[in-house]
C-alpha cells in the first residue's frame, strides 16, 4: 500500500485531502527509495558524443505540504564514448527539490582511457517517477577531455516509501 501510496504522490495523481470531512487520507510525508533505468547522451567533449545508459537510485524525503524534497541520488552507466571505447560512468550526490524542479550536484567518476575523477552539477524536471535532466561534468584528475555535458531520462519506480 505504501508503495502504491508513494508511487500516487510521486507522479502527481490527485490524492485525498486529510483535513476534509471524511477524507481519513494518509500522509505521504516521509522517506522514499526508488530505482530504475536512465536512457541519454553525452556530448560537448573531444572524443564525441556518446550515448548512456544505465542505472539510477534515490533515497528522498517528501513533504508533502510543502512540496519540498531532499535526498541522495547516484547512477552509473555505460558511455559509449564517440571515438573512444564504451567505459562506464558513474556519480553520486545530494539532492533537493521544490515539487517538479530538482538540483544535484557532487562526485563524478569515468573511465575512459584510465579512471578519471571531477565534479557534476545537475537540474531535472521530474514527477518523482519520470524526470529529464541537464548534467555538466568537469573532470579534475586529468587535462584531457575535461567536460561534458548530458542530456536524458530517467525512471525511477518506488521500492520503498515510510510515510510518517
Amino acid at each position: 500500500m505504501r508503495v502504491v501510496l508513494a508511487l500516487l504522490v510521486l507522479t502527481g495523481v490527485a490524492r485525498a485531502d486529510p483535513d476534509e470531512k471524511g477524507g481519513g487520507g494518509q500522509s505521504l510525508t516521509g522517506w522514499y527509495a526508488k530505482a530504475g533505468p536512465l536512457l541519454g547522451a553525452a556530448f560537448v567533449r573531444d572524443r564525441g558524443t556518446g550515448f548512456v545508459g544505465g542505472i539510477v537510485g534515490t533515497i528522498v524525503h517528501f513533504n508533502e505540504t510543502s512540496g519540498n524534497w531532499y535526498g541522495i541520488q547516484g547512477d552509473i552507466a555505460a558511455d559509449t564514448n564517440g571515438e573512444a571505447d564504451t567505459g562506464p560512468r558513474y556519480s553520486i550526490g545530494p539532492e533537493i527539490g521544490q515539487t517538479l524542479i530538482g538540483a544535484s550536484a557532487g562526485y563524478f567518476g569515468e573511465n575512459v582511457d584510465k579512471a578519471r575523477h571531477g565534479v557534476y552539477g545537475m537540474v531535472k524536471l521530474t514527477t518523482g517517477f519520470v524526470a529529464v535532466y541537464l548534467r555538466i561534468s568537469q573532470v579534475l584528475s586529468s587535462d584531457e577531455d575535461p567536460t561534458s555535458v548530458e542530456v536524458g531520462a530517467q525512471l525511477k519506480l518506488p521500492l520503498y516509501g515510510f510515510s510518517q
